[in-house]
């Protein structure tokens, strides 16, 4: 009964070396894929700049062009607003306010 638990036990440290070795071990990409933070952080940028005009025009339909068709707003005191239908309903009432824009 003993040889059986030192089995067992010698068995369980095996598989945790070699599950920490494999673990370890860098992974097979070949070559490093190219930095592109820059162009990534230029083309956010870039959207936001053109976000921002379309709040500034005051076209509901671009301004909220830009957001997803799940996404949700949520407004001072308000319920949240969840869908394009209810983001554009709540963005029409900001954009129409002088004092948010």
């Amino acid at each position: 009964m003993s040889h059986l638990r030192l089995s067992a036990f010698l068995f369980a440290v095996l598989m945790f070396l070699v599950g920490c070795n494999t673990a370890s071990q860098p992974s097979a990409q070949g070559a490093a894929s190219p930095d592109t933070r820059a162009a990534d952080e230029a083309a956010i940028r870039a959207l936001d700049a053109e976000w921002v005009k379309a709040i500034a025009s005051k076209d509901l339909a671009k301004a909220t062009s830009y957001y997803a068709d799940t996404a949700q707003m949520f407004a001072p005191n308000a319920p949240a607003a969840t869908g394009k239908d209810a983001l554009q309903k709540l963005c029409a009432e900001c954009l129409v306010s002088p004092v948010l824009l």
